[in-house]
């Protein structure tokens, strides 16, 4: 048991284990996903849903008008479609 010392100051460790330098290092799993999201490691973006897309869409249209009006020197109606987006955000 002599080999098998556990050095002072090593990473956690379960109660009752010895510490080998030359063991394989413990693979975990994921925490977003479990074992099974090992096998989605090639695609690193999400689903394009109509969900998305829409909330997408909302934000463009409603942030390109904001800034038309602005652009334009109005000053209430770009707030007014803040407080419109933010509601219609809320809602969904």
């Amino acid at each position: 048991m002599a080999d098998h010392a556990r050095p002072s100051g090593s990473g956690s460790t379960s109660i009752g284990s010895t510490f080998d330098p030359r063991a394989e290092p413990r693979r975990r799993s994921s925490t977003l996903g479990g074992p099974s999201a090992r096998r989605s490691i090639g695609s690193h973006f999400p689903k394009v849903t109509g969900y998305r897309l829409l909330v997408i869409g909302l934000t463009a249209g409603f942030g390109l008008s904001k800034a038309k009006l602005s652009y334009q020197g109005q000053s209430t109606a770009p707030n007014t479609l803040d407080w419109l987006y933010g509601v219609i955000a809320f809602l969904l």
